[in-house]
């Protein structure tokens, strides 16, 4: 007598793997967007604590320098606001690598670092490095020039007005004078539909000139502050604004 028991192999229906796979579709849908939008805030994040360590170096710098911020840089000598911080941002870059066109693999080995932001969409060539971020530049109440800037330390209402943004493009590469070491609102203004801004539409962090940092809508850095006067006679609308450092502020360019 054969006392062995037969098994039968259990086996998934058609319809029970339908459900399965439907399951397993519903879950991603729920949590794909959850993830990207943790992600997005991951990238926000680390692009403020960028600004926040730019915002430290400038500091030194314009301790180091009677107060005064660097220049955005001319095509002269080649040398651009962030070359002029490499002794603040732990780069320190040599005369020869600060005054070449620009920084690339040719010259060093470093990274952006800190000019990079992680969300940077901009199209660089293999051997460049992207550089996310410009100083507020003169034209429309900004306190630095190509060749020339001001006192940082005599601007009133520094925890109102911004000392740097976001301005991402593909000409926007780390040790370049031109075009866009500097920027302003009115910049940005003329130049909404060709500006990358990969936190969301209009949305970017700011440096305000106290070192603090805050993701804005642009929208809400262009309008305008009455309570000071408005230093310079133009006619842009951004005048007693967040770009306007001039505002309330009688000095003059070094």
């Amino acid at each position: 007598m054969n006392d062995s028991k037969s098994h039968k192999t259990a086996h998934f229906t058609l319809i029970e793997l339908l459900v399965v796979v439907s399951i397993i579709a519903v879950l991603a849908a729920l949590l794909l967007p959850a993830l990207g939008k943790a992600r997005a805030k991951v990238k926000l994040t680390a692009c403020a604590n960028n600004e926040k360590q730019l915002g430290l170096a400038l500091t030194m710098y314009c301790d180091d320098n009677d107060g005064f911020a660097p220049i955005l840089g001319y095509s002269v000598d080649y040398i651009s606001y962030d070359d002029f911080l490499s002794a603040y941002d732990g780069r320190s870059l040599s005369a020869e690598v600060m005054t070449a066109q620009w920084i690339d693999s040719r010259w060093t080995s470093q990274s952006a670092g800190i000019y990079r932001c992680p969300a940077n969409v901009a199209k660089i060539d293999a051997d460049k490095f992207p550089r996310s971020y410009a100083l507020n530049s003169a034209g429309y109440g900004g306190f630095t020039k190509p060749d020339k800037s001001a006192r940082v330390s005599a601007l009133l209402d520094p925890e109102l007005k911004l000392a740097a943004t976001e301005y991402m493009c593909d000409d926007q590469v780390l040790g370049s004078v031109s075009p866009y070491g500097g920027t302003n609102g009115q910049i940005i203004l003329d130049n909404l539909d060709s500006i990358a801004w990969p936190h969301g539409q209009m949305y970017s962090n700011y440096l305000f000139l106290d070192g603090h940092v805050k993701a804005l809508d642009f929208n809400v850095t262009c309008v305008q502050n009455s309570d000071r006067p408005i230093f310079t006679g133009s006619s842009s609308p951004l005048l007693g604004s967040m770009w306007d450092a001039l505002q309330g502020s009688s000095y003059i360019f070094y």
